[in-house]
Protein backbone atom coordinates (compact mmCIF):
# COMPACT_ATOMS: atom_id res chain seq x y z
CA UNK A 1 0.00 0.00 0.00
CA UNK A 2 1.12 3.52 -0.76
CA UNK A 3 1.27 6.32 1.46
CA UNK A 4 0.34 10.18 0.55
CA UNK A 5 4.55 10.56 -0.63
CA UNK A 6 4.13 7.50 -3.20
CA UNK A 7 6.44 5.16 -0.58
CA UNK A 8 5.07 1.65 -0.54
CA UNK A 9 4.92 -0.41 2.33
CA UNK A 10 5.57 -3.54 0.75
CA UNK A 11 9.73 -4.71 1.82
CA UNK A 12 11.01 -5.06 -2.29
CA UNK A 13 9.04 -1.85 -3.35
CA UNK A 14 10.58 0.80 -1.73
CA UNK A 15 10.32 4.70 -3.11
CA UNK A 16 12.57 7.22 -1.53
CA UNK A 17 11.82 10.29 -3.25
CA UNK A 18 8.88 11.13 -5.61
CA UNK A 19 9.70 13.25 -8.29
CA UNK A 20 6.88 15.80 -9.46
CA UNK A 21 4.50 14.64 -12.55
CA UNK A 22 6.45 17.49 -14.68
CA UNK A 23 9.93 15.92 -14.06
CA UNK A 24 9.24 12.26 -14.33
CA UNK A 25 10.64 10.12 -17.32
CA UNK A 26 10.62 12.94 -19.57
CA UNK A 27 13.63 12.77 -22.32
CA UNK A 28 15.63 16.02 -22.30
CA UNK A 29 16.60 16.52 -25.86
CA UNK A 30 19.51 18.88 -25.01
CA UNK A 31 20.95 16.59 -22.41
CA UNK A 32 24.69 15.59 -23.28
CA UNK A 33 27.02 12.88 -22.55
CA UNK A 34 30.16 12.28 -22.86
CA UNK A 35 31.79 9.46 -24.99
CA UNK A 36 33.96 7.03 -23.76
CA UNK A 37 36.44 7.33 -26.35
CA UNK A 38 37.10 10.87 -26.88
CA UNK A 39 35.66 12.47 -23.83
CA UNK A 40 33.43 15.21 -26.30
CA UNK A 41 29.82 15.44 -25.92
CA UNK A 42 27.64 13.58 -27.61
CA UNK A 43 23.81 14.13 -28.46
CA UNK A 44 20.97 11.78 -28.53
CA UNK A 45 20.90 12.19 -32.68
CA UNK A 46 22.62 10.25 -34.75
CA UNK A 47 25.98 11.59 -36.42
CA UNK A 48 29.42 10.55 -38.45
CA UNK A 49 32.49 9.35 -36.07
CA UNK A 50 34.95 12.73 -36.01
CA UNK A 51 38.58 12.25 -36.30
CA UNK A 52 39.45 14.94 -33.87
CA UNK A 53 42.35 15.40 -35.87
CA UNK A 54 43.15 15.61 -39.75
CA UNK A 55 46.87 15.63 -41.27
CA UNK A 56 47.25 18.76 -43.97
CA UNK A 57 47.78 15.85 -47.13
CA UNK A 58 44.40 13.86 -46.04
CA UNK A 59 42.25 17.25 -46.25
CA UNK A 60 39.82 17.76 -48.83
CA UNK A 61 41.22 20.49 -51.26
CA UNK A 62 44.67 18.44 -50.87
CA UNK A 63 42.47 15.26 -52.44
CA UNK A 64 40.79 17.78 -55.01
CA UNK A 65 43.98 18.85 -55.93
CA UNK A 66 45.78 15.81 -56.55
CA UNK A 67 42.50 14.33 -58.86
CA UNK A 68 42.37 17.94 -60.65
CA UNK A 69 46.41 17.39 -61.36
CA UNK A 70 45.97 13.71 -62.15
CA UNK A 71 43.56 14.57 -64.73
CA UNK A 72 45.25 17.37 -65.97
CA UNK A 73 48.42 15.48 -66.85
CA UNK A 74 46.17 12.78 -68.64
CA UNK A 75 44.57 15.30 -70.44
CA UNK A 76 48.25 16.36 -71.42
CA UNK A 77 49.49 12.66 -72.22
CA UNK A 78 46.66 11.84 -74.61
CA UNK A 79 46.75 15.76 -76.51
CA UNK A 80 50.24 15.26 -77.14
CA UNK A 81 49.53 11.71 -78.38
CA UNK A 82 46.89 13.19 -81.01
CA UNK A 83 49.81 15.88 -81.88
CA UNK A 84 52.34 13.30 -82.70
CA UNK A 85 50.22 11.57 -84.31
CA UNK A 86 48.57 13.91 -86.57
CA UNK A 87 52.18 15.90 -87.55
CA UNK A 88 53.99 12.24 -87.62
CA UNK A 89 55.80 13.46 -84.89
CA UNK A 90 56.18 16.14 -82.23
CA UNK A 91 58.73 18.31 -83.94
CA UNK A 92 61.60 17.84 -85.86
CA UNK A 93 64.85 18.44 -84.68
CA UNK A 94 67.80 20.50 -86.18
CA UNK A 95 71.67 21.70 -85.14
CA UNK A 96 70.33 25.24 -84.32
CA UNK A 97 70.52 26.17 -80.34
CA UNK A 98 67.09 26.76 -79.98
CA UNK A 99 66.32 23.38 -80.78
CA UNK A 100 68.56 21.94 -78.44
CA UNK A 101 66.96 23.87 -75.62
CA UNK A 102 63.64 22.50 -76.50
CA UNK A 103 65.29 19.35 -76.81
CA UNK A 104 66.79 19.34 -73.42
CA UNK A 105 63.48 20.68 -71.97
CA UNK A 106 61.74 18.00 -73.74
CA UNK A 107 63.60 15.22 -72.37
CA UNK A 108 63.87 16.42 -68.38
CA UNK A 109 61.10 18.56 -68.13
CA UNK A 110 58.22 15.74 -67.71
CA UNK A 111 60.87 13.68 -65.60
CA UNK A 112 61.22 16.09 -63.27
CA UNK A 113 56.94 17.45 -62.95
CA UNK A 114 56.65 13.32 -62.54
CA UNK A 115 59.39 12.96 -60.08
CA UNK A 116 57.86 16.22 -57.96
CA UNK A 117 54.24 14.74 -58.27
CA UNK A 118 55.28 11.42 -56.81
CA UNK A 119 57.44 13.05 -54.08
CA UNK A 120 53.77 14.58 -52.85
CA UNK A 121 51.69 12.08 -53.23
CA UNK A 122 54.12 9.66 -51.38
CA UNK A 123 53.76 11.82 -48.38
CA UNK A 124 49.81 11.05 -49.07
CA UNK A 125 50.27 7.59 -49.28
CA UNK A 126 52.53 7.54 -46.15
CA UNK A 127 49.90 9.50 -43.82
CA UNK A 128 47.42 7.29 -45.35
CA UNK A 129 49.55 4.27 -43.92
CA UNK A 130 49.66 6.03 -40.61
CA UNK A 131 46.25 6.61 -39.89
CA UNK A 132 45.43 3.18 -40.74
CA UNK A 133 44.69 0.62 -37.46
Amino acid sequence: MADSNGAHSGSHDRVLFHKPESQQDRPNPTRRKLTKRTGTPETRREHKPRIPWKPTYLRTFVLDGFIALFGILATSLEATFVLSVRNQGLASISATSTTSIFRFVWAYGPTAILTLVSAIWARVDYEVKLSAP
